[in-house]
């Protein structure tokens, strides 16, 4: 056995000192106010057992079929039983420790090795001896705290809490006694309102032990932690005291002068060094603290320090924002690692080449690599996006605190992000320094060269793709070994992936110049309702995305002309039904169908996963469509773009209704580049 101190070993510490020792041994190192202490690790107590022979004896006790209260009384009085002569070697370590205060009085303190987690609190289980004094007298003290650790309510607290019964552990504290003048009990957090925002402060003349042992009611302050301001104060007369008695060997209550019991236990300055105290411990354990704290000659002490087990959440570290109201539209339900990965490295991947194209330099490419790595994040299977970092992103344009309501608008988020926090996780490389300003400058030319080009930008990028999609995809990978296929993967990336520029640039341009439609609809028409911009960019009739609906139409129309091919289709599974076409004397219908998986067979709900089943591998959901658009009636394609034309229509006949002059010409230069 070795006695646990500050300068101990942190391991050591960590295991054998129980949950009160260990949190007094975290605080003493790093420096807070702690009285002179040691600890008995909770080896002292196995051996002490089985030195007297205690623990068979012990473990028989608690298997027995008595009551709690009985168990308590049976084991306390074999513990305290046992005599020096019985537990030499315990004896002699106990003795030898507690020469370490020089015959100082001294606190004496129970610390199970379950105690004082975040999860359970044996506050007021445990026992605590004050004012303890002698070699007689510790030893006594110590053996009792071994023996509170098998009180009714400590052994009831664990059958409660499913805690070891068996093998259960108490370390001692010795503890230097401070005779106090006032003590009592932070929360950093109300655990009563549950709110992180107040500090209360429970407080009383004389040593704590007078409020913790529930005798003395105590001053009560709740204190707001921003402006230190006291918004609650329940001052309780006080005719009482815990103090120590002449000789400081005993703990005792006198009367308490009515002019001082009458007046609050704190003032102003040892209320603000409280909160001070509090702010710190709490940042130092990163979760809210319920302090046990006592003034002696004016110096604020900590006496001992755990977690409020009631839940508040008062963050810690870094912020972050998670949302996916539009990234649920590619990853909807659940997604497996491998897709999320991937997924993560290919937007990486992109805006990296984001930076690079709107030639951002290089070296603050690199230090800006910790956000553009990390645009997403995966919480129970479920794809976020990383929003704070995707604010970053849209700060290396000029116009932020417009490109970022325009990004707000892109992703469907449902509230800006406070301007407080918008300014304050911009990348330092993009303040207002001359360099900053003129990096903008250059980046705001070059996107503004694109928005000139777009086009044949977009033309180039798309010749290329169908090149390299075309050779790719005529590739059986069924017959080929896994290495083989990963470096087809490997080249098809280095042609496709590293040169994804027009895409992403017309995601930004998409973003901005829809952005500034929208703005000047809500400014201009805002009274043509919420939807007005919306209809205005309807019946477009050249959106690739709506080609598949558009063909499922055609082809469910195909069907319901033939009397036979709509029969064919509505009274054979799914399964059965792209045979049944092959074989069927519609060979038309089996074109168009074949056409249909050849062009679009990657197209399925979830397809960005590659988990996901597509059209290619089950062609069977395929006839799920057809069949529902047959049954809702939805087979006339003509009718279908009529609808979007007349919406579209009507929007432009109320436009040209209630806007004029220079706003209209302004307003529709807007909407022809939010429609391209």
């Amino acid at each position: 056995m070795f006695v646990i101190t500050k300068e101990s070993a942190p391991t050591y510490a960590s295991k054998f000192a129980g949950g009160k020792g260990h949190n007094l041994y975290l605080l003493a190192k790093s420096n807070f106010n702690v009285p002179e202490f040691c600890v008995l690790p909770y080896t002292c107590m196995g051996l002490y057992f089985k030195e007297s022979g205690l623990d068979e004896v012990i473990k028989e006790i608690l298997l027995s079929d008595i009551s709690l209260a009985q168990k308590e009384r049976n084991i306390s009085e074999k513990i305290l039983k046992v005599t020096p002569e019985q537990a030499p070697i315990t004896t002699q370590f106990i003795l030898e420790t507690a020469k370490r205060f020089n015959s100082q009085v001294i606190s004496v303190r129970s610390s199970a090795t379950d105690e004082d987690g975040g999860g359970h609190s044996f506050a007021g289980l445990l026992s605590s001896y004050l004012f303890i004094q002698g070699s007689d007298s510790i030893l006594e003290s110590v053996k009792k705290c071994w023996a509170s650790g098998f009180s009714e309510r400590s052994l009831s607290y664990r059958f409660e809490n499913q805690l070891e019964l068996i093998e259960i552990k108490v370390a001692v504290v010795l503890q230097r006694m401070i005779s106090s003048e006032k003590a009592g009990v932070l929360f950093t957090g109300d655990p009563i309102k549950k709110d992180p925002q107040f500090h209360l402060i429970n407080s009383v003349f004389g040593v704590g032990e007078g409020l913790v042992s529930g005798h003395l009611e105590g001053d009560n302050y709740l204190i707001d932690r921003k402006s230190q301001e006291i918004t609650q104060e329940n001052i309780n007369p006080q005719e009482e005291v815990f103090t120590h008695n002449s000789d400081r060997t005993a703990l005792v209550i006198e009367e308490l002068d009515a002019s001082i019991g009458q007046k609050s236990s704190l003032d102003r300055r040892e209320l603000e060094e409280l909160c001070g105290l509090g702010d710190r411990i709490e940042d130092f354990y990163q979760s809210p603290q319920d302090i046990e704290w006592a003034f002696h000659e004016g110096e604020l002490y900590v006496l001992q320090s755990r977690p409020i087990t009631t839940p508040i959440n008062r963050a810690k570290g870094s912020l972050f924002i998670w949302d996916n109201s539009n990234i649920v539209e590619s990853y909807g339900g659940i997604t497996k690692p491998l897709t999320f990965g991937f997924a993560r490295y290919v937007y990486h991947q992109v805006y990296v080449q984001f930076c690079e194209i709107l030639m951002v330099p290089a070296d603050q490419i690199r230090k800006m690599d910790y956000f553009l790595k990390n645009m997403l994040g995966l919480f129970y299977g479920r794809v976020y996006y990383n929003l704070l970092n995707w604010y970053k992103l849209t700060n290396i344009l000029p116009g932020y605190k417009f490109n970022r309501k325009f990004m707000e608008t892109m992703m469907g988020t449902d509230e800006s992000l406070e301007e407080e926090i918008a300014e304050k996780i911009r990348p330092p490389e993009y303040q207002n320094t001359l360099g900053a300003r003129l990096k903008k400058v250059i980046t705001g030319l070059k996107f503004f060269y694109f928005h000139l080009n777009i086009q044949n930008i977009v033309d180039r990028f798309l010749s290329d793709f169908y090149l390299s999609y075309n050779r790719f995809k005529k590739i059986d990978y069924s017959k080929l070994s896994s290495d083989a296929i990963y470096q087809h993967y490997r080249t098809l990336e280095r042609e496709l992936l590293w040169k994804w520029h027009a895409p992403i640039i017309n995601d930004f341009l998409c973003m901005v110049h829809f952005g500034i439609f929208q703005s000047l609809t809500k400014k201009w028409l805002g009274n043509l309702g919420d939807n007005f911009h919306n209809d205005l960019l309807a019946g477009n009739g050249n959106l690739e995305s709506a080609l598949p609906t558009k063909q499922l139409i055609t082809m469910a129309g195909m069907i319901d002309k033939s009397p036979e091919a709509k029969k064919l289709l509505l009274e054979n599974s799914k399964e059965e039904l792209l045979e049944g076409f092959r074989q069927s004397p519609h060979k038309e219908i089996y074109q168009a169908i074949s056409d249909y998986l050849d062009r679009f067979g990657f197209r399925c709900m979830s397809e960005m996963k590659l988990e996901q089943i597509d059209l290619s591998q089950d062609p069977s959901l395929l006839f799920v469509f057809l069949k529902n658009l047959i049954n809702s009636k939805q087979t006339d394609l003509e009718e279908y773009e009529l609808r979007e034309k007349k919406v579209k229509a009507d929007a432009e006949g109320l436009l040209n209704q209630s806007i004029f002059g220079l706003k209209k010409l302004v307003y529709m230069w807007s909407l022809k580049h939010a429609r391209k």
